[in-house]
């Protein structure tokens, strides 16, 4: 379909054709051998000049062909003009095919204009591609990227595993040595002693 004019023939020399003068100068040369013609037949053979008769042999058909021909480009126009709805407006040939040369025209222009567009389109992409990929290949690895603490938080963390050792050992003292009963017992008769040891709770009940 994108092709459709190369059916349409010389479109731009057709709306070059003026019909009207050339149906008018095929009429004046019919008439001008119709003429000649019948000087002949009135002159006779033996009146008419060697060269009017020589004339009217050799162009006689030709001009008979080139009427055939004109009369044929009319009925065809007629038509091409009723095919396309253009009957009632009655265009010439150099109007109608005018506009048809336009749109051609019109349409190439349309198509390479798409055509550029889609290139660009297909290298701005291209491009765009090229630069996330550059990109990130110069990001940096982040697992591997060094980790560096503010001193506040080097703190913090020392003094959460000190607190971690101090809880992990006094459970290893409170299940090592059995007491549990007597160490809640402890706590909830006095309940402000902080530090219960069970082996100081069995020494003051000795005592």
């Amino acid at each position: 379909l994108l092709n459709f004019y190369e059916e349409l023939g010389d479109v731009a020399t057709a709306a070059k054709v003026p019909m009207e003068t050339l149906t008018s100068d095929v009429a004046a040369l019919v008439a001008g051998m119709d003429q000649a013609d019948r000087e002949t037949i009135v002159a006779g053979p033996v009146g008419t000049p060697e060269r009017l008769t020589e004339f009217v042999t050799t162009n006689k058909a030709r001009v008979d062909s080139i009427q055939q021909q004109a009369e044929k480009a009319k009925t065809l126009f007629a038509q091409t003009i009723e095919w396309f709805g253009e009957a009632q407006n009655k265009p010439s040939p150099e109007v109608f095919f005018g506009l048809i040369a336009r749109f051609v025209e019109n349409f190439k222009k349309a198509v390479a204009d798409n055509e550029k567009r889609r290139r660009a389109d297909a290298l701005r992409m291209l491009t765009a591609a090229t630069e996330d990929t550059s990109s990130s290949s110069t990001l940096p690895s982040l697992p591997n990227a060094p980790i560096t603490r503010k001193p506040k938080d080097r703190h913090l963390a020392h003094e959460a595993r000190v607190a971690k050792r101090r809880f992990k050992n006094r459970t290893r003292q409170i299940t090592g040595d059995g007491m549990m009963d007597e160490i809640l017992a402890g706590l909830v008769s006095q309940p402000l002693q902080a530090e219960v040891h069970p082996r100081r709770i069995r020494a003051s009940d000795d005592a």
